[in-house]
């Protein structure tokens, strides 16, 4: 580094100390990228996989809770309201079915999903064939108990499905969680110990440029300190080739040359004097 002059340091620390700053920042940037990633998927994927999934459980609740209101009922006018809020039941199931499809991303959700389908739509079959009998007002009592007996181990399987499905998501939601508050403890660390790495290289070299100059100038003064008291014999400690370096190989260029001129002075001064002698 002594080789190199002092603005070529100064202009080598500043873009040093901007490489930092700048790898500093993009360390930031992707790590801070990988918390934004997974808490986008905790609010686009499963979140409203959570809540899509409690929809469809509770449409499925209704909607058996629909058949059982629908066997009961005793007159047209009963059974044709209750066959409207089946419908509705259907509808707000298919649209809650449908809502959590859009957010399966993985293989293990579709699974999971595919397995639901199957069990609703058995469970479906079976409950359209106990609303045909229960349009019968004669067989009510046996769409009562063919909904109570026989639909009872159906509809344990596809509420079960999807209990399976709320637990996936509330686990991949946990678990997002747990990598998201990893992730920023990570970010944090690597942060500071890149900002001590950095803060000491960068200290490092500010204090070797430093003490150069300032030895550089400590070392100016000496001399220039001794040419003021006219001691010509002083010469500087040239080290390196920086600005310093240079003015103290001019100054001792300089010193060099006054010695010569006093001589010389000196030399005519005493030609003089024997001449002037001699004329005595």
């Amino acid at each position: 580094m002594a080789s190199l002059s002092i603005k070529m340091r100064l202009i080598g620390l500043a873009v040093l100390a901007i490489l930092s700053l700048i790898i500093l920042g993009a360390a930031g940037i992707y790590n801070m990228k990988g918390m934004y990633e997974d808490s986008e998927n905790l609010s686009t994927v499963d979140i409203p996989g959570i809540e899509y999934s409690a929809k469809i459980k509770i449409a499925l609740s209704n909607y058996r809770l629909g058949t059982f209101s629908h066997t009961m009922a005793d007159t047209d006018a009963e059974l044709d309201t209750r066959e409207k809020r089946l419908v509705k039941f259907l509808s707000e199931l298919d649209a809650a079915q449908a809502d959590y499809e859009k957010t399966i991303v993985k293989p293990e959700d579709r699974a999971l999903f595919d397995t639901y389908v199957k069990n609703r739509k058995e469970y479906q079959d079976k409950i359209e064939q106990i609303l045909t009998v229960s349009r019968d007002f004669a067989r009510k009592v046996e769409a009562q108990k063919a909904l109570r007996f026989e639909t009872r181990q159906v509809y344990d399987q596809v509420q079960g499905s999807v209990d399976a499905i709320m637990d996936y998501n509330e686990k991949q939601a946990e678990q997002k969680f747990i990598d998201t508050t990893a992730q920023y403890k990570q970010t944090i660390w690597v942060m500071v110990s890149m900002i001590a790495v950095i803060t000491l290289v960068l200290s490092v070299i500010a204090f070797t440029i430093i003490r150069g100059v300032n030895n550089g100038m400590i070392e100016m003064n000496r001399a220039f300190s001794a040419l003021a008291q006219l001691d010509l014999r002083v010469r500087g400690k040239v080290v390196g080739d920086d600005e310093i370096a240079k003015a103290m190989t001019q100054f001792n260029n300089t010193a060099v040359e006054l010695t010569g001129v006093v001589r010389s002075t000196q030399d005519a001064a005493q030609t003089v004097s024997a001449a002037a002698h001699e004329l005595s």
